[in-house]
């Protein structure tokens, strides 16, 4: 014990002791999920799943519209997207008769390839 102003001090010898080998199989493992995530990502690629909360709910004029997609199949609600000349994006319900029009007419005009 060390006495300085009045107040003692304990000295310790104490130690946190991690073994090489833990770390090291730990950095291993880490390494090793890493690869994997990778691999998987270059074999099938990186998918993002594009979603609609709800649809639109006004009619967008067929001549605004430049192209659509449709939601996946995962999606819990059915929806086209439809793009407008100005780039915003629209989820429409597929259903409706004027959305199948505008999707009739953009599937019948020619890709600009």
């Amino acid at each position: 014990m060390k006495k300085r102003n009045n107040l003692v001090f304990k000295e310790c010898k104490c130690s946190l002791s991690i073994s090489s080998t833990s770390v090291n199989m730990r950095t291993l493992a880490a390494l090793l999920a890493l690869v994997l995530v990778i691999s998987v990502n270059a074999q099938y690629g990186v998918t993002t799943l594009q979603c609609c909360g709800e649809h639109y709910s006004k009619t967008i004029p067929a001549g605004k519209v430049v192209s659509y997609s449709t939601t996946s199949s995962g999606c819990h609600l059915k929806a086209h997207v439809f793009k407008t000349v100005a780039g915003k994006e629209f989820c429409v319900n597929p259903d409706l008769a004027w959305v199948k029009k505008i999707v009739t007419k953009l599937d019948k005009k020619p890709s600009a390839a």
